[in-house]
């Protein structure tokens, strides 16, 4: 009533404009006048809640396509996982949810790969998608030296205008 500035000051939990932890904290003050008349605590409690920001996936790969290996039925194909970030976590967790991983034997067609990141407060990402797409067989098959060694000249069957031969398939690999 006399003193009209009276002097504040904090007696418990952080002061304004610092920053609050997941968690509850406790704030108090109290003023004193000029007589030192204290007040009673004036104390509030704040509550920061639980991380709920999706962390983000880096780097997604662009979709790839390969043709076959030679002399194989597929390609190994390889590819840079991505990486992610979090507002929170400085290192969330980022692993693969679908298709095969990178270095694998992949056959002929389309593959879809896919990852998410978590973080500590269990958030996931958007999922990171890309395909891997193996093109056809543009080998050609190979006898290898396994057509018969049969001469090429026959003679008819005995009184026959013909000559029946058998002889072995040859055997290609592919």
């Amino acid at each position: 009533n006399c003193d009209v500035n009276p002097v504040v000051s904090q007696t418990l939990g952080n002061s304004s404009g610092n920053s609050f932890s997941e968690g509850t904290h406790s704030i108090e003050y109290k003023a004193i006048d000029a007589e030192g008349n204290e007040s009673t605590v004036c104390s509030f409690i704040i509550t920061i809640l639980p991380d709920d920001e999706k962390p983000i996936l880096n780097s997604c790969p662009s979709n790839i396509t390969q043709a076959m290996d030679t002399g194989q039925c597929g390609a190994i194909v390889f590819w840079t996982s991505p990486s992610a970030t979090d507002n929170c976590d400085g290192n969330p967790t980022v692993s693969q949810t679908s298709g095969q991983t990178s270095g694998s034997l992949f056959g002929e067609g389309t593959h879809t790969i896919e990852y998410k990141a978590t973080d500590t407060a269990g958030n996931e990402s958007d999922l990171c998608s890309f395909t891997v797409t193996v093109g056809g067989d543009i080998e050609k098959p190979n006898f290898n030296g396994t057509c018969p060694p049969y001469p090429t000249a026959f003679n008819t069957d005995a009184d026959e205008c013909y000559s029946t031969i058998n002889f072995t398939l040859p055997s290609p690999t592919d």
